[in-house]
């Protein structure tokens, strides 16, 4: 097993590096053509992306994840300074993606939409985590995995730490509903 990581530090790095690229894309867009247009069709990009990945990503299988969060199996916690590597190869990969398909749409404005949206969301994610780990008085952790088929929020990677050492109040007390 890997040392654990905070999910809420990592989704956060992540969302706000998708939040700039989103926010360069929607310049470049303004800029570039119509800016009326691309605030419009950017701001249905944010709204309707934004809702979808907060609906299907975030409330059910994040809420789900940490509500059923086992105690964590080790105390090994992995360094900052990987998770904030590990988040910035993240944010280039989508910058590039996004780049690119910008340049084979022959606009950024829906690459623009998507990560503006997705940074929002997962910027958002990370706020709900930190409330969630003040309130019930554990550190939420996950195992840094990831691939195709599981993503960055796989039921099964994420922990809490051990109630015992860290508060008197369990985490099972707490309701994983989101805001």
């Amino acid at each position: 097993m890997k040392p654990l990581a905070s999910p809420r530090v990592e989704y956060r790095l992540i969302g706000f590096g998708e939040i700039a690229c989103g926010a360069g894309l929607g310049v470049v867009a303004a800029i570039s053509g119509r800016p009326g247009r691309a605030v419009a069709a950017l701001s249905v990009g944010v709204v309707l992306i934004y809702g979808a990945i907060m609906y299907f990503a975030c409330r059910r299988r994040v809420g789900e994840a940490v509500a059923a969060a086992r105690p964590a199996p080790t105390s090994d916690r992995e360094a900052i300074s990987l998770t904030y590597r590990r988040a910035a190869t993240s944010t280039v990969i989508t910058v590039l993606v996004m780049v690119l398909l910008s340049v084979l749409f022959g606009s950024p404005i829906l690459p623009a939409g998507i990560t503006l949206g997705n940074g929002v969301a997962l910027a958002t994610l990370s706020a709900w985590i930190a409330r969630r780990e003040q309130t019930g008085g554990v550190e939420i952790l996950r195992e840094p995995n990831w691939s195709f088929p599981r993503g960055i929020m796989d039921l099964q990677d994420f922990y809490v730490e051990d109630p015992s050492r860290r508060s008197p109040t369990p985490a099972a007390n707490v309701p994983a509903q989101l805001p």
